[in-house]
């Protein structure tokens, strides 16, 4: 019983052969508060880490143009479905294009925000707009022109979260950290 995997959006219903003459099935709920994804979490933490993923974030629930890319298909989808899932209870109104195929890349000029996954070659073949926000998941970088946008909402949302006792951040600014290695103490 401890090898039988749990159910996923991939897998939702797991069957377990108890014996010749008994089985059991295992499912997800059919209707949960939680929207169901291909997206995983990790994958987008690994790829983006928790700076970049914050940053991601503050570009989606402020409805920005976020083109993201890479040369790994799989990383892609999974990313944009995770960016999707992780502004719940909120709902991405706009077009969302998980992998947009590159003779399809003009929709990157459209005039409302968008969330966008293409192959990175679509540098080799084209310049994205100014206005929009390049994830690079192959590189973990993110460019934007307006920076400082970018920097005073990130320093907003990272203020408002509480920081670990033990965090280790030389840019903490937590006057009750107690963290020895920490800029504040």
């Amino acid at each position: 019983m401890h090898k039988v995997p749990f159910p996923s959006s991939q897998r939702p219903r797991i069957l377990v052969q108890l014996s010749p003459h008994d089985s059991l099935m295992l499912s997800q709920p059919v209707s949960s508060p939680l929207p169901l994804s291909g997206g995983r979490f990790s994958i987008l933490l690994q790829n983006l880490g928790p700076e970049n993923a914050i940053t991601l974030l503050v570009f989606a629930v402020t409805e920005h143009k976020i083109l993201v890319h890479s040369l790994r298909p799989a990383v892609l989808t999974s990313v944009t479905e995770a960016l999707v899932a992780m502004i719940f209870p909120f709902h991405w109104p706009c077009p969302y294009i998980p992998l947009c195929p590159l003779a399809l890349a003009g929709v990157l000029s459209a005039p409302c925000p968008f969330i966008v996954g293409v192959d990175s070659r679509y540098f080799d073949l084209y310049e994205p707009p100014l206005d929009v926000s390049c994830v690079d998941l192959d590189t973990n970088t993110i460019s934007h022109k307006h920076s400082f946008f970018l920097h005073e909402h990130h320093l907003q949302l990272r203020q408002s979260i509480p920081q670990d006792p033990e965090c280790g951040d030389p840019e903490c600014g937590d006057p009750e950290c107690a963290d020895p290695e920490c800029g504040d103490v």
